[in-house]
């Protein structure tokens, strides 16, 4: 049973709040303690939450002070949670001796070597205490996602392959993905599951490994890679990761490696909106209806483009560009302009649901002829589905 939550800091960030939190664990046999960004919408309705999981050396404040999220999750009215890296408290001879190992290094799995199984079990800690404790005290919905840097990459990678029911996406930045064959992860899974790096304890733990077997729903995956990270090929891997995802059919793998970053927090900071995109996207039902990721269309003669010809641009640059890839499962027929101010200025609404008929971009007119000029902001979607929404507008977060 988790235990109860005690507020530590509570401080305003744009719309919502990031505070602290410490409760007991029964998991772990120590107090422990996580940040979360709540929008304020939280006290009127459950919303998605994405969880972070961070890497070596690391606690509960450097994603939530460094990765700059909370301004995309205000926007879009989406809880974080950022977790500890390892239990706290709770000294054991050696945990101190390598920043690789122990103390900040818990590496999301549930330690059977004595001592570290007493206290060292953060893949239930995570997965089962923390996630409840999250849905019973903080109001948010069955819709969650994962994410983690590094050797919290590691941990959300295995944890959303082995918890498909639980998390329905999951992105990393710079994760050790073949840790049984790495020395940060040959030396952690070496102490906390025993010596054989064949056993079965060690591949319940390496992302590479369970990507092979997955049999869950379809899962696409994104990871972003500093391709100047000096642990790249040593300890990262991420290529092992994606080459195992190919002969697996429920898997879908986006590595983009990224010229002339590291593996620091500013190549998170970086990328970190296009994660946020990604998971949005997955976590709302009505995602039709959201604006996640934003197309600017430039050196277009507004007198020549009809509506249509506009259609088969947007769809061509769905098709093709990396970050539309989430969307490429569903049907889009219908433009719609905006002529004033409207409710995904306040709402987070991609579609304004007043005039109807009005506003609709017509096949064969030209885009000038009916209103649309530069700067003039628009919507694809499905007429279909949207007449869905609009018969029932409440089910929008669920």
């Amino acid at each position: 049973m988790a235990g109860a939550l005690k507020v530590l800091s509570k401080s305003r960030c744009f719309d919502g709040h990031v505070i602290r939190y410490e409760h007991q664990s029964s998991t772990l046999k120590c107090a422990m303690k996580f940040h979360a960004f709540l929008p304020l919408s939280v006290s009127e309705k459950k919303v998605p939450v994405i969880y972070f999981l961070s890497g070596l050396t690391c606690d509960d404040t450097n994603f939530i002070t460094k990765a700059g999220a909370c301004r995309v999750a205000s926007d879009h009215c989406v809880a974080l949670i950022a977790p500890d890296t390892s239990p706290r408290g709770v000294p054991i001879p050696g945990d101190s001796d390598t920043w690789s190992f122990g103390v900040s290094a818990g590496f999301y799995v549930d330690a059977t070597n004595a001592p570290w199984s007493r206290h060292y079990k953060m893949y239930s800690y995570i997965v089962d205490e923390l996630y409840d404790l999250v849905a019973q005290n903080l109001n948010v919905s069955d819709q969650v996602g994962i994410m983690g840097h590094s050797m919290g990459g590691h941990g959300a990678l295995t944890i959303a392959l082995k918890n498909p029911h639980k998390y329905k996406v999951v992105s990393a930045f710079a994760p050790i993905s073949h840790p049984s064959t790495s020395p940060w992860g040959m030396h952690a899974l070496q102490n906390y599951l025993g010596d054989d790096s064949d056993t079965a304890a060690w591949k319940h733990y390496d992302a590479t490994e369970l990507v092979r077997s997955y049999k869950g729903p379809r899962l696409n995956i994104l990871i972003d890679q500093g391709a100047d990270d000096t642990f790249l090929e040593t300890e990262l891997k991420p290529h092992d990761f994606a080459n195992a995802a190919e002969s697996n059919p429920n898997v879908s793998v986006d590595l983009r490696m990224r010229e002339g970053f590291d593996h620091s927090y500013w190549f998170i900071q970086t990328f970190m909106e296009d994660h946020l995109d990604f998971h949005i996207i997955s976590l709302n039902i009505s995602f039709e209806f959201r604006t996640l990721k934003n197309l600017v269309l430039r050196h277009q003669d507004l007198t020549t483009v009809t509506g249509r010809a506009l259609q088969q641009l947007v769809q061509t640059k769905i098709e093709t560009e990396p970050g539309f890839k989430p969307y490429l499962g569903n049907a889009f027929d219908t433009l719609k302009i905006y002529m004033k101010p409207h409710g995904a200025k306040t709402q987070n609404l991609v579609i304004n649901l007043d005039h109807d008929n009005d506003w609709i971009i017509q096949d064969d007119i030209s885009l000038a002829e009916q209103g649309v000029e530069h700067e003039t902001e628009l919507s694809y979607f499905s007429r279909a589905a949207y007449n869905a929404f609009k018969a029932h507008p409440e089910m929008k977060w669920i």
